[in-house]
């Protein structure tokens, strides 16, 4: 027997406990969102100690990468951090270091700079209206990643041009899924997956013989998987009508136009940190952005909706 819990993009389908193992459930919001933990262990006191050290992780993540907190590490160092050299937290450095591989990987279309865009855009949802194609230009003008620069000796960021802004909503929940895992298995809980929205990273299994089930919505396809992350991201969902177009939350950064397209894009790979950017990079980009993620050894699949 099976269970499942539907989530955008994909289904992950969870194995019967054994014997001597029992199926917790775990559940927060974090990050605007709800986080899923489901794992397997002895005892409900390992589990829920596993449990509460994963959703402090996201809780880090959150205050170091949150676009909404004011006292945010993120916010500060946008605030404080244009033209000179500033020391951040393991974390956001990490973050940062893969945005920019990213961002440059993919000639842009993945641009965690891309804020002042996707500010306008979110206010078009709000309203139905277009954005001011003047508001959008000038926007434009404080959108470039090149202009968040990275010291691996010191572990330092510069932010070199005021007007910058950095948002690590393409990064940060895959980002704190893998955190996650890694802290349950820490605490000793092993056999555990963590999902959020679309981002789900999966440890071990309690049977050697049988990996976590994952379902790609749109496709029927079903893929075992153990010891990966997978990310989804798309245009599919969150969108508004204008004029009899649909306008999707994904922004294609070098043009500042939202996509009207409806892709949805699944990576999957070792590292959710990588998968997550990818993700929203490949429904910007579609094949093109699928021949470079998996020339990078990741495993992809691109829809195309009509």
């Amino acid at each position: 027997m099976r269970t499942s819990h539907p989530y955008f993009g994909t289904r992950i389908g969870f194995v019967e406990e054994l014997p001597n193992l029992e199926l917790f459930s775990f559940v927060e919001i974090h990050m605007g969102m709800e986080v899923v933990i489901r794992c397997f262990a002895d005892d409900s006191i390992h589990a829920e100690r596993g449990a509460k050290a994963a959703f402090l992780r996201f809780e880090q993540l959150e205050q170091s990468m949150s676009d909404y907190r004011r006292d945010s590490e993120i916010k500060l160092l946008v605030q404080n951090g244009v033209g000179k050299w500033s020391d951040v937290s393991h974390d956001l450095f990490a973050a940062i270091d893969k945005s920019i591989a990213v961002a440059r990987a993919t000639d842009g279309a993945f641009d965690f700079t891309a804020g002042p865009i996707i500010k306008l855009w979110r206010e078009a949802r709000k309203t139905g209206n277009l954005p001011d194609p003047d508001l959008l230009a000038k926007a434009k003008e404080n959108v470039g990643w090149q202009n968040v620069e990275i010291d691996h000796r010191t572990r330092q960021i510069r932010i070199a041009k005021p007007g910058i802004e950095i948002d690590m909503g393409g990064v940060a929940k895959g980002f704190a899924c893998d955190e996650a895992l890694a802290a349950l298995r820490r605490e000793g809980v092993h056999y555990a997956a963590v999902i959020a929205g679309g981002d789900m990273a999966l440890g071990e299994t309690p049977d050697e013989e049988e990996d976590w089930p994952v379902t790609i919505e749109g496709t029927g396809q079903s893929l075992s998987i153990r010891n990966k992350s997978v990310s989804t991201s798309g245009s599919t969902e969150q969108f508004v009508e204008i004029g009899g177009k649909r306008y999707s939350h994904i922004v294609d950064p070098r043009t500042g136009q939202a996509l009207t397209n409806r892709r949805q894009a699944t990576v999957i790979s070792r590292s959710g940190l990588k998968n997550d950017p990818w993700a929203t990079a490949i429904c910007v980009m579609g094949d093109e952005g699928v021949r470079l993620a998996t020339n990078r050894g990741m495993q992809c699949q691109l829809i195309e909706r009509s």
